[in-house]
């Protein structure tokens, strides 16, 4: 069975599945180089059908995650326009669009589908007109006067040109491809990502929302999926949304500052914050539920303006942050009570917050803790591979090195412009790391996800205080507050963080506290304000090569660790192929370039 799936929404991807095991996960932004890309997912599909192609193999089905996406929404997004005084509009304008509800994946209808007031097609008119010269793999030639207030007929234009669109360049017929729920979607990766197939487990998803819905529980007992509930109420990945927007930051991008930010706060303020949010939720059963804002305020937005206006942005993050930790430890705690289990796995959007995670790790209740390598919304292609062939057996993968690979490293271009080394093994990078160089690791099949996991990294030493500002100056220009990550031999992380339950953290989605006595080995990858670290804690079998090089420095300095950082320019995505890993190297001050642990890189003097 050959599977291919898309997700054609913010962080576009498509994966594809051959008897069960996921062979490549791919995200768009990575071929058009605009972060965080939204729309379909053209070239990603191409190198999964040249792939098939190349095997003599055949697709058999595909799959569309999410039933449902705003076409209005994504036309804006779709080359990265919004800005956050558009989503400061979007929201005073109350552009809800009723809201969507997609049962089981089955319904496609606007709850209470009525003609839009005067004020709400004004805008979507202005949305429409405003971006319709960009070029766009979609056809939104539906979106015009006739159905612009009629919500069911707007959706129905949409799906069908969805489905044109793959079945267009799959070659499938249409009746062998599928809509799937957005959060369904999120459950199945995180469960078959997680390595706990087979055992009992407690699954929730929450996000910003997706086919109507916010967040879902769900029991897997013996393998079996049970939905427990589903709801559109909880409204933490809003809340963090309209955050982003109230301190000038970009939704669905800058959340990870925020939460970098939250630990600089002063108890006090951070508290003051936190008493905005107390009485905004409460827990009812499975479901996190919003309460009603008071009267005085015509929406949700206005309230955390008005509220949060007198409050410095430190106090913010950390308010939002200790809040979002204080709930959500509340509904797990009560959920796990409830359905009798002791795993636990989140998936979506929310749970890309790893000091969140931290605090879910250290919950009694929780045995185990597993939070797959990406849970945004990239990952819902891979989910929908797993729900298409859920009557059969499917994998855990084995890693996430599941993006593009350059076929053949062509050096000629490269020797006359740089001095190529050739490298028999890691003995020569360890001795540039030693003195104190950054380099960069590019080699062979990309990383699937938001984190760099040694195939397209940046590392260092992590014990040099000054490493990080040499980072953030000669490559990234990342914001000050922002801590970097390490990557740790698993055989030496309990020396230097505290992980009593032994929680696997292969891809740093889970934060960690860290022990004084060893921190100054692994420094510049701690966050200086809590002491905290997300390592990537690395075991041989996931990058052999990788492992080799920490463990060749390891003898030598007797740091199992090297800092980690992604391998890109500030406000690029990650490096795709060997073009943009060697503009990377031109136009930073990468002191050299690792490829496929074969060649070193320098610039020539």
């Amino acid at each position: 069975m050959n599977i291919l799936s898309i997700h054609d929404g913010h962080n576009a991807s498509a994966s594809l599945m051959i008897n069960g095991k996921i062979v490549l996960a791919l995200q768009e932004e990575r071929f058009n180089e605009i972060k965080n890309f939204t729309g379909y997912p053209y070239q990603s599909v191409k190198y999964c059908l040249n792939y098939l192609k190349a095997k003599n193999l055949y697709l058999d089905k595909a799959g569309i995650s999410s039933v449902f996406q705003n076409p209005y929404g994504l036309k804006a997004k779709i080359f990265n326009n919004f800005k956050p005084n558009d989503f400061k509009e979007w929201w005073k304008t109350r552009i809800n669009f009723n809201y969507f509800i997609s049962k089981n994946g089955k319904q496609t209808k606007f709850i209470n589908d009525k003609k839009r007031d005067v004020k709400t097609i004004l805008y979507l008119k202005k949305i429409r007109n405003k971006y319709k010269n960009n070029f766009e793999y979609y056809d939104f030639k539906f979106l015009n006067n006739k159905n612009i207030n009629k919500p069911n007929l707007e959706v129905a234009c949409f799906k069908k040109e969805r489905l044109d669109k793959l079945s267009q360049q799959t070659g499938l017929n249409k009746n062998k491809i599928f809509f799937i729920d957005h959060h369904t979607c999120h459950a199945y990766y995180g469960y078959f990502a997680s390595g706990l197939n087979g055992q009992d487990c407690l699954i929730s998803t929450i996000d910003g929302g997706g086919d109507g819905y916010k967040q879902t529980t769900w029991s897997v007992k013996k393998g079996k999926f049970k939905l427990l509930s589903r709801n559109n109420s909880c409204p933490l990945g809003k809340y963090w949304k309209i955050i982003c927007v109230l301190l000038s930051l970009k939704p669905m991008e800058h959340e990870y500052k925020i939460m970098g930010l939250a630990p600089y706060s002063k108890e006090k303020y951070t508290n003051e914050v936190f008493n905005v949010f107390k009485n905004l939720c409460k827990i009812n059963k499975f479901n996190i539920i919003e309460k009603k804002i008071p009267k005085a305020y015509k929406s949700l937005y206005e309230y955390l303006e008005t509220k949060l206006s007198n409050h410095r942005f430190d106090a913010i993050s950390g308010g939002i942050q200790k809040y979002s930790e204080h709930l959500v430890k509340k509904f797990i705690n009560i959920a796990l009570k409830r359905s009798n289990h002791k795993n636990f796995i989140g998936s979506g959007g929310l749970f890309m917050n790893v000091k969140l995670n931290k605090s879910i790790s250290e919950l009694k209740r929780v045995k185990n803790l597993f939070i797959p390598g990406s849970v945004g919304d990239e990952s819902l292609s891979i989910g929908a591979c797993y729900f298409l062939n859920k009557d059969l057996k499917n994998h855990t993968p084995e890693n996430l090195y599941l993006g593009f690979q350059e076929e053949k490293l062509n050096l000629k271009k490269i020797s006359n412009l740089y001095r190529v080394k050739k490298i028999k093994n890691s003995e020569p990078i360890v001795d540039e790391l030693i003195n104190g160089k950054i380099i960069g690791i590019f080699n062979k099949r990309a990383e699937f996800g938001a984190r760099a996991l040694g195939n397209r990294s940046i590392i260092a030493r992590p014990d040099i205080k000054g490493t990080v500002k040499k980072i953030n100056e000669a490559v990234k220009n990342r914001d000050f507050w922002m801590p970097f990550a390490v990557t740790i031999l698993d055989k030496y992380h309990l020396k230097f963080i505290k992980n009593k339950k032994k929680i696997k953290s292969p891809h740093m989605t889970i934060g960690f506290d860290t022990y004084k006595k060893n921190s100054d080995k692994i420094f510049s990858g701690i966050h200086q304000y809590d002491e905290t670290v997300r390592p990537q804690i690395l075991e041989k079998k996931f990058n052999n090569k990788y492992y080799d090089l920490i463990l060749r420095f390891y003898k030598r300095t007797k740091i199992p660790a090297v800092l980690n950082t992604s391998l890109n320019l500030h406000g690029k995505p990650l490096v795709h192929n060997l073009n943009q890993a060697i503009f990377t190297l031109k136009n930073s001050d990468l002191d050299c370039l690792v490829l496929n642990y074969e060649y070193m890189i320098f610039k020539k003097n």
